[in-house]
């Protein structure tokens, strides 16, 4: 301990830095499909061992926490109301005295917002009542943003019970003023197209946006309302619900403008999302390298036409797909797909008997005379291939996998980092040797 305390001011801020370094949340935006296809599930799983080390680093004395203090900041949020909202932004106040001599906000690269009550949690509001005299202001996110130029990443959750008519433009004028802002994720109930048509004019620099857009019975937040235009992101993941408005058949989007759009995750909820969504395909597979379609809802299913990757996606290279929830052609492509090379399963948890049959569409379907240069299927959720495994409680699964993973016909089946499956030998092989009327209680 007595020499990490002699190494100089320089050596002790690498060192903070390598034992701190969150590679995944802070980034701008992701080149890896799997990655994009799990990083919004387990931010906080994977992060909460950072914060912890940060905290940790801090308390030990008045030297290692000036030298972590760029760090400690990086990434902030909130889980509590006013009183800690305005905490937080009375600590961003605070003057650095280590590496960066300004106030601690100009460390900040994250930021998650948590709206439960606009008035409440986003403008700065005074207390009524007199404090010594003088009136008491509690601060709200909109005054943490403004502390925080250099951030990069922003991510809204608003939990709103009512809307105030021009919050979302509050929300949004606030981001215009950030100017190394790249990422935005958007989830909630509160937004809708016309909000991802203003943050496409107010914050055209961004790389990577997420978003849920929310049907309404206004024109000005129907599909077709708006072209969407967005010179510079790389990466869009779209959810767009329907709650309260299943009864509406909504037109399908107007084309988008992305150019140098590569990834593109669009949250399916019913077949008739394969229809809203098809321009958008049309617009922006042309130039697409990866594409994710998650099912949301425990029994949703949908088909993919016969023709979907040929007509819009000819330079496809990853395919991510809901192994259970999507059905398949019955006939491969006439045309081979000269550019697949990856493709990503989702597996639920939990396994039956019937899903025998998706997984042979899926390896009928995908095969190497239609898919030639396809030679991985990688699962990507979930993250350990075993958590999946250890529910194979039948023999005909067992067995299948048994036949996928010594296909040597067919593409390499790989875990989530890349690493070829394994199945471990079930404990019940040697009890099944001798006995072949009954199954185990267990079972």
């Amino acid at each position: 301990m007595a020499t990490i305390h002699k190494l100089p001011y320089e050596l002790l801020s690498l060192v903070f830095r390598y034992a701190t370094l969150d590679e995944v949340s802070l980034e701008a935006t992701y080149t890896d499909p799997g990655l994009l296809a799990t990083y919004r599930f387990s931010e906080y799983e994977r992060t909460g061992p950072v914060f912890e080390t940060k905290s940790a680093i801090s308390k030990v004395s008045r030297r290692w926490r000036t030298v972590s203090a760029q760090y400690l900041c990086e990434y902030i949020y909130c889980i509590g109301r006013r009183e800690s909202v305005h905490w937080l932004a009375k600590c961003l106040e605070k003057k650095d005295n280590g590496a960066t001599g300004g106030h601690r906000g100009q460390c900040v690269k994250r930021v998650d917002v948590s709206l439960r009550s606009f008035d409440v949690d986003w403008s700065t509001i005074t207390d009524e009542e007199q404090h010594n005299g003088e009136e008491k202001s509690y601060y709200g996110w909109q005054h943490i943003l403004s502390l925080t130029p250099n951030v990069v990443v922003v991510d809204i959750m608003d939990e709103l019970d009512n809307y105030p008519t021009d919050w979302t433009t509050q929300v949004l004028f606030s981001l215009r003023s950030l100017s190394r802002l790249r990422r935005v994720e958007w989830n909630g109930h509160g937004a809708d197209i016309s909000d991802l048509m203003q943050l496409s004019t107010l914050c055209p620099q961004l790389i990577h946006i997420g978003i849920t857009l929310n049907a309404s019975s206004d024109s000005e937040a129907s599909t077709d309302a708006f072209t969407i235009s967005l010179p510079e992101t790389q990466t869009l993941l779209l959810h767009w619900t329907q709650k309260n408005h299943n009864n509406i058949q909504f037109p399908p989007f107007k084309p988008w403008d992305i150019p140098k759009l590569e990834h593109f995750t669009l949250f399916i909820c019913s077949h008739d999302y394969m229809r809203l969504a098809q321009p958008l395909f049309q617009s922006l597979g042309t130039h697409l390298r990866s594409l994710e379609l998650p099912t949301l809802g425990k029994y949703e299913k949908w088909t993919l036409p016969g023709d979907f990757l040929a007509s819009n996606f000819p330079r496809l290279e990853t395919l991510i797909l809901d192994v259970f929830k999507v059905l398949l052609p019955r006939v491969p492509p006439s045309e081979p797909h000269r550019y697949l090379r990856v493709l990503g399963w989702r597996l639920r948890m939990g396994t039956a008997l019937f899903d025998l049959l998706h997984l042979n569409e899926h390896r009928q379907y995908f095969n190497r005379d239609a898919f030639p240069l396809l030679e991985t299927v990688r699962i990507v959720h979930p993250y350990h291939f075993e958590d999946y495994s250890k529910g194979l409680t039948s023999v005909g699964m067992v067995d299948y996998w048994r036949s996928l993973l010594s296909d040597s016909s067919w593409a390499n089946m790989v875990d989530f980092e890349g690493d070829p499956i394994t199945l471990e030998e079930p404990e019940y092989d040697l009890w099944l040797q001798g006995n072949t009327e009954e199954w185990p209680i267990e079972w």
